[in-house]
């Protein structure tokens, strides 16, 4: 069985013409090999302090940028994405985007809705936010929402479940925090849309909570994003790769669960190889990465090697002929989406 992930990758400047070395490229991945798990761990907390927006120097920062979500998918498959986004960074200006979609054997139901500044409430006191009839909050232990949106009403509530993390990195222009609020969150979600159409169910879920002062040419030279969760068994990879001036450092997780068995880690290392490149571009595509995460004492090591690439995007592609010039002066980024086979194993310090 082969299944498709989707993998962001970038560099900092525009391409280089094919007479220069060619650029590494980001990548990767999925499908079941192997899969050996271990280790325990402790019951998540949702954070009690409010959003980083809650604070006038983070919300007024030129660069600021703060997303809540929420990835997964049932026992069937039946994908569910949420999705909390505030930024000033790239001309947004303080705008909310409150994205929700929720696939069901009958079809999917998504709504979508940006409110400008000033149109929407950050909790100043706990963990949440109001826009309109849409309400986010952290309350009795649980994520709470209610969701008004022009394609999607009703309710989600997410009860965290495994044990998160909280990575930072930062330089002196500004810092990046990616916090793990939960591997594998259980998600209650009662929707509806204008047609009449419902969705009544429960999913997992693994809930990201991400925030940065950081410009955004320089967050990362490279994403790799490996998303498998279907009901109780998760796989993930997903992390960052700082530009030169950070050290290549990655930043990111990897959660390992199935057979009840399971995993929760900080990435610590990746080593790329077998690359091929793409002559469009001069990017050098890894067709296998190898990913090292630890914690409490054990090991985990991730292997994604890809047999076909499905899509390349460029992710400049839809701005206007201005903007595109601009940005592609600091950062030409392209998505790659591979699809392939994945191998893990867990080890304990000897």
């Amino acid at each position: 069985m082969t299944t498709q992930v989707r993998i962001t990758t970038a560099q900092r400047s525009a391409p280089s013409s094919s007479t220069r070395p060619a650029r590494r490229c980001g990548v990767m991945i999925a499908t079941l090999a192997v899969l050996l798990l271990s280790a325990n761990v402790a019951s998540a907390r949702l954070p009690k302090r409010p959003l980083h927006w809650a604070g006038t120097n983070f919300a007024k920062h030129s660069q600021a940028v703060e997303h809540l979500t929420l990835r997964g998918a049932d026992s069937r498959g039946n994908r569910t994405f949420i999705r909390y986004s505030m930024a000033n960074a790239g001309y947004k200006k303080g705008k909310l985007t409150i994205t929700v979609l929720q696939r069901t054997p009958a079809g999917t139901l998504y709504g979508k809705q940006t409110f400008k500044r000033g149109r929407y409430t950050v909790f100043r006191d706990h963990f949440g936010l109001r826009a309109g009839g849409n309400v986010m909050e952290v309350k009795g232990g649980k994520l709470m929402m209610t969701f008004q949106l022009k394609g999607v009403t009703g309710t989600a509530v997410m009860t965290p479940r495994g044990s998160g993390l909280s990575l930072k990195d930062r330089d002196s222009s500004g810092w990046l925090r990616r916090t793990l609020l939960s591997p594998w969150a259980k998600v209650e979600v009662d929707l509806r849309n204008p047609k009449g159409q419902t969705a009544k169910m429960k999913t997992t879920v693994f809930a990201v909570h991400e925030a940065s002062t950081l410009k955004a040419h320089g967050t990362y030279d490279r994403v790799v994003q490996f998303h498998k969760v279907r009901g109780g068994r998760v796989a993930v990879v997903d992390y960052i790769v700082a530009p030169t001036e950070r050290k290549h450092r990655p930043l990111g997780f990897v959660i390992l669960r199935g057979g009840g068995q399971r995993f929760v880690g900080k990435v610590t290392e990746e080593r790329r190889t077998a690359e091929r490149l793409d002559k469009r571009n001069d990017y050098r595509v890894p067709w296998q990465i190898d990913v090292r995460a630890s914690r409490r004492g054990k090991t985990a090591d991730v292997r994604l090697t890809t047999s076909r690439q499905v899509s390349r995007k460029d992710d400049l592609a839809k701005m206007g002929f201005f903007a595109r010039k601009a940005v592609g002066m600091l950062i030409h980024p392209y998505t790659y989406t591979l699809a392939g086979t994945w191998s893990a194993t867990v080890q304990a310090a000897p």
